[in-house]
């Protein structure tokens, strides 16, 4: 077998690795190692992990980055951040608290952009730093660290949130309301 036919089915295996890994099957290395040796193929775990990192730094990643200078052009950004757990991290318990920072496109009739951010924290740097140079609206939660991004020509928060504050400012006003129209009937009796 020459080396560029060999180049070709290794990368092919890595692409196919990739896929199990995060399109649709979301397969853990553990599992492709077992499906992989049942089909006669010795690849050990770590090896794939290794094709996966390497696919995901060499090609994957200037594609992200592609798309978040994209993304920073575009008129509405959607912006969270969700906390998420990871196993075995080096320097941290198995328990420590990460981010996996979201941040999406609006519906503004171009291709959607989805890009994730991990972080070991929920530091108001990664929003500010990733978003440097956006313009547009900023639609997130009510989360401190959004506000600190003062480029912004707009800032929405959630519906979610105004409802909720809202819905908050409407009780009070009613109770408000009601204490005032009782004490007056009361005062009145």
């Amino acid at each position: 077998m020459n080396g560029k036919k060999l180049l070709i089915e290794l990368f092919a295996i890595a692409l196919y690795i990739t896929v199990k890994k995060w399109y649709g099957e979301y397969e853990t290395f553990y599992r492709q190692e077992k499906d992989w040796k049942e089909k006669g193929v010795p690849l050990p775990r770590e090896t794939a992990a290794n094709w996966y990192n390497t696919c995901a730094l060499e090609y994957y990643f200037p594609i992200y980055e592609k798309l978040h200078e994209e993304l920073i052009h575009r008129s509405v950004i959607h912006a969270d951040e969700v906390p998420c757990q990871v196993l075995h991290e080096e320097g941290r318990d198995a328990t420590a608290k990460s981010y996996m920072w979201v941040y999406l496109s609006g519906t503004d009739g171009l291709p959607p952009i989805v890009l994730y951010g991990y972080r070991t924290g929920r530091s108001g740097d990664h929003p500010i730093d990733f978003l440097n140079g956006f313009t547009g609206m900023l639609q997130c939660d009510g989360y401190a660290a959004y506000g600190r991004i003062y480029v912004l020509s707009q800032y929405q928060l959630c519906f979610q949130y105004i409802v909720t504050v809202f819905s908050i400012f409407s009780f009070f006003s009613l109770m408000v309301y009601l204490i005032q129209t009782f004490s007056i009937q009361f005062i009145s009796a």
